[in-house]
């Protein structure tokens, strides 16, 4: 189990020994997080037959076959053309209403649950709706705001946003995030020059990451009644929506990082 997981991953565990395992889980986490190791893992762990020191053996026929992605009871779904369709889930459906062996868990693993269409989100949001038996639903996504409330609220939330590996890391991008708090008082032009400077980074997803991470902490701290800055609560509310779109167009379209930065920080 990746380090970065160990937290998320034993609550997971804890939560089965207890008997209180979710219907549905929405991962939540940056791209470069292992969310679907920890899903597999997961799959594995519920199925498992010879469990060692809270983790599947990866040895038995079942952990085989669940890696390989050839269980029976494991349903896995990703996307085609950048969108799962009715369809998909019309079939997710059908092969969760079959029957299994008592002991097994069926598991269904949706990647990038955001790409669901409209009518695919519909369909799920029914199955949720009525849970049956040893039934687990996992949904993956980098972009959870882009997911139907009502699927979200059906979902434990699991969230793997612990994407800093050094203390000097965290702290140049609080530096960063302090920089964006004073633009709210600097020029147009000091704002355009600032996107441009970020723009030309080669690591600018896991910037943009970086300051998810910040101020998502920052909203944690403002509905706890902590002082959060200059940072009125819809300002801060507005700008974290705004990033997230931001981050969303960054990583999944072709318009240019540079002016997608500009009209982010030009909304401050």
């Amino acid at each position: 189990m990746i380090n970065i997981s160990k937290k998320q991953w034993n609550f997971l565990v804890d939560s089965a020994k207890l008997g209180k395992i979710s219907h549905a889980y929405l991962f939540v986490g940056p791209q470069s997080i292992e969310k679907k190791r920890v899903a597999f893992d997961f799959a594995k762990f519920l199925n498992c037959q010879k469990t060692v020191n809270n983790q599947p053996c990866n040895h038995c026929q079942v952990c085989y076959q669940i890696e390989k992605k050839i269980w029976p009871n494991l349903i896995f779904i990703e996307p085609e053309n950048s969108l799962i369709s009715i369809e998909k889930i019309r079939q997710l459906k059908e092969k969760l209403s079959l029957t299994s062996e008592k002991h097994f868990f069926k598991i269904a693993i949706i990647e990038k649950a955001h790409l669901l269409t409209f009518d695919a989100q519909s369909a799920l949001l029914k199955q949720l709706e009525e849970p049956k038996g040893r039934t687990v639903i996992i949904l993956l996504s980098e972009y959870p705001f882009k997911i139907l409330p009502t699927i979200r609220s059906r979902c434990q939330r699991i969230e793997f946003l612990s994407i800093f590996d050094n203390e000097k890391k965290a702290e140049e991008t609080e530096e960063v995030v302090k920089r964006i708090e004073r633009l709210k008082y600097q020029s147009i032009y000091s704002r355009f020059l600032y996107a441009k400077e970020i723009a030309k980074n080669k690591k600018l997803e896991e910037i943009i990451e970086g300051w998810l991470y910040y101020f998502r902490e920052l909203m944690h701290k403002e509905l706890k009644g902590e002082k959060i800055g200059s940072w009125s609560k819809n300002e801060l509310k507005k700008f974290l929506s705004n990033l997230q779109e931001a981050y969303f167009l960054i990583t999944t379209s072709n318009v240019k990082p540079q002016l997608i930065l500009e009209l982010l920080f030009l909304d401050l």
